[in-house]
C-alpha cells in the first residue's frame, strides 16, 4: 500500500502505510531507512504547489515559482517529443518532477555535492530563481528525463549506459582536453573497463565521477554512431527481459561485449 501511494505521490498515505509495516516488522532496516527519507520528503513538500501537463506533474514551493514550473514543464514536453522520436518510446505513466531549494535538495536526497539533479523514480531538481529558459537548464532536464525514459523501459541497466545516454540526449560532446585525456588514459593502460562502471556512481568523489561520466559518454557515443540508436534501444529491451550485460549487448549489437569495448577503445586512438 505504501508503494502504491508513493507512486501516486501521496506521501502522507505512504508514510502511514510504511509506519504500520514497520510496526509489524521492526527488524526491516531497509524499510526504516526508506521511511525516514520519505518522511523528510513529505515534510519538505507538504505545502508545495502543483502544476500538470498530459505527461508531467511538477511540484514547487511558493507562488513566485509558478513561472519556473511552467518553464520546466515546457522544456520537459520538448524532451518527451525529441527523445521519444529518437528511441521510438514514449512513457505512458505521468512523471513526477519536484523543484527544491539547494538546502531542501540535499536534505531530501542526500545526493553528492557534484550532483546537479537526481532521478530516483521522480525527477528532483535544485533550482534558484529561474526566470527564463537557459541552455544549462535545458541540458539538465533532458539529462534527467532520459533517466526516466530508461527506467520506463527497464529497471536493470549498467550505470555507464544509463548515464552515457543521459549525457548523449542532453547534447554533450567530447572535445579538446577531454578527448586528449581519454587517449592518454588509454595509452597508459588506466582507462577503466566498462565492467567497472556498471554499478552506481553516487559513492564516487567529484574527480572519480567526472571520469566515470566521461567514459560513459564516450562509450555510448561510439555505440550510437557505430550501431545506431535503434540497437541501443534493443539493448535496453534485452536488459528489461532479464539479460545480463554480455547477453544484452551481444544480442542487440551482434558483437560481443568484449568486441564492442575493443572497438570503442580503438575509436579513441
Amino acid at each position: 500500500l505504501g508503494d502504491m501511494a508513493y507512486r501516486k505521490d501521496e506521501l502522507g498515505e505512504a508514510v502511514k502505510a510504511w509506519e504500520k509495516a514497520l510496526e509489524l516488522d521492526p527488524a526491516d532496516k531497509a524499510l526504516k531507512a526508506r521511511l525516514e527519507r520519505v518522511a523528510r520528503e513529505h515534510s519538505a513538500e507538504k505545502d508545495f504547489n502543483r502544476d500538470v501537463t498530459s505527461h508531467f506533474s511538477v511540484k514547487y514551493e511558493g507562488r513566485e515559482r509558478i513561472e519556473a514550473g511552467r518553464i520546466i514543464l515546457r522544456i520537459l514536453e520538448d524532451a518527451y517529443g525529441v527523445i521519444g522520436r529518437e528511441l521510438s518510446f514514449y512513457p505512458d505513466q505521468e512523471i513526477n518532477v519536484i523543484l527544491y531549494s539547494g538546502k531542501q535538495f540535499q536534505e531530501v536526497t542526500d545526493a553528492p555535492g557534484w550532483s546537479g539533479g537526481l532521478y530516483d523514480g521522480k525527477i528532483r531538481i535544485p533550482i534558484g530563481g529561474i526566470e527564463q529558459e537557459t541552455p544549462g537548464l535545458r541540458r539538465l532536464l533532458y539529462h534527467e528525463y532520459t533517466h526516466a525514459v530508461v527506467r520506463a523501459i527497464t529497471h536493470r541497466v549498467p550505470t555507464w549506459l544509463n548515464e552515457g545516454l543521459a549525457q548523449y540526449f542532453e547534447g554533450k560532446t567530447i572535445e579538446g582536453g577531454n578527448a586528449a585525456g581519454l587517449r592518454e588514459l588509454l595509452a597508459a593502460g588506466t582507462l577503466p573497463p566498462l565492467q567497472n562502471l556498471e554499478g552506481s556512481f553516487l559513492g564516487l568523489n567529484a574527480s572519480q565521477a567526472g571520469l566515470a561520466y566521461l567514459v560513459s559518454l564516450s562509450a555510448v557515443r561510439h555505440m550510437a554512431d557505430r550501431y545506431g540508436l535503434y540497437r541501443v534501444k534493443m539493448a535496453l529491451e534485452e536488459f528489461a527481459a532479464g539479460a545480463d550485460a554480455p547477453k544484452a549487448i551481444g544480442t542487440a549489437l551482434l558483437v560481443s561485449y568484449e568486441d564492442f569495448e575493443r572497438g570503442w577503445r580503438r575509436s579513441l586512438e
